[in-house]
């Protein structure tokens, strides 16, 4: 599962998320699918004079990268959100998108994999993939690689309440990517 940190969301004004995330060339192939879907599902209801479409416009590539950081994601790193066909809501449709598969954050961040947690043999449910941008964590930049391993394992305990034993983070730069 991929997991990302969606607490730091809510502290973000609407302004700075806008360009939070950007679409990878898989996530932009399934957004414009879903644009297809969508227009023809559009096109299936008018035709048949079910509804309107006065009051709803389709959505662009652009809205919906910028509707990731808007509507935000969910703590598997999931944005789901639906979008209006017609005017009526029975239309509508719902894309579902993952962060590292479909979307990445727009600044550098670290990948943080293989994570072992301490759970002193507690069964809970917690992230083996995690992203956490570099303005996250002090210290993170591409200069001092595995320098910050004690800044990010406070980063993960404060975040899920469980100590980490160890974990391997990849720093990546939106420049490389």
């Amino acid at each position: 599962m991929i997991y990302y940190m969606y607490k730091q969301i809510a502290r973000i004004s609407l302004a700075e998320r806008k360009n939070m995330y950007r679409l990878t060339e898989k996530g932009k192939e399934e957004v414009e699918q879903f644009i297809r879907e969508i227009t023809a599902k559009r096109k299936e209801v008018l035709d048949a004079g079910l509804d309107t479409a006065d009051d709803t416009t389709l959505p662009t590539v652009e809205e919906i990268e910028e509707d990731i950081a808007f509507s935000g994601i969910d703590s598997d790193g999931d944005y789901c959100n639906g979008w209006g066909v017609t005017d009526s809501p029975e239309y509508d449709m719902a894309i579902a998108l993952s962060i590292g598969i479909h979307f990445l954050p727009d600044e550098d961040y670290l990948k943080i994999t293989k994570i072992d947690w301490d759970t002193d043999g507690e069964k809970v449910r917690l992230p083996e993939e995690v992203y956490i941008l570099a303005s996250e964590v002090d210290g993170i930049n591409a200069d001092n690689h595995g320098a910050y391993d004690s800044e990010v394992a406070d980063y993960l305990s404060d975040t899920y309440e469980y100590c980490v034993k160890s974990f391997v983070p990849e720093y990546k730069s939106i420049k490389e990517a």
